[in-house]
């Protein structure tokens, strides 16, 4: 019996770090969806089921709390991690969260763990 890809949302500003996150992850066994638009992130969650919503540092502070939110109106039981740098802090809440700097491994190694959790 093959065995389902875990699935990983990764919303961001910036296109090249998505792309790279989502080709690393890619190539570590998960299915990756990415969106540079809240609008488009919706979409691409009320399309398909998502296990771990990750969001990058290129999200500002203000706005993320009301991304998480408008994902887990359309998938609750996604879990939610944050790329952080020492120049965006990292809003109280349940999430996972890995440094922008730490490198693959990871961020391959923290997303396996939220979706354990």
């Amino acid at each position: 019996m093959k065995s389902v890809k875990p699935s990983v949302l990764i919303y961001g500003y910036d296109v090249s770090l998505l792309e790279t996150r989502s080709w690393v992850l890619g190539r570590n066994g998960f299915e990756v969806g990415k969106a540079s638009h809240l609008r488009e992130a919706e979409a691409v969650a009320s399309a398909r089921p998502i296990d771990l919503f990750l969001m990058c540092h290129t999200i500002p502070a203000q706005e993320r709390r009301s991304a998480v939110a408008a994902i887990q109106a359309v998938r609750p039981q996604a879990k939610v991690m944050l790329v952080t740098t020492a120049t965006h802090p990292v809003p109280e809440g349940p999430w996972h969260t890995v440094d922008a700097l730490a490198g693959a491994a990871e961020l391959i190694r923290v997303a396996r763990r939220a979706i354990e959790t």
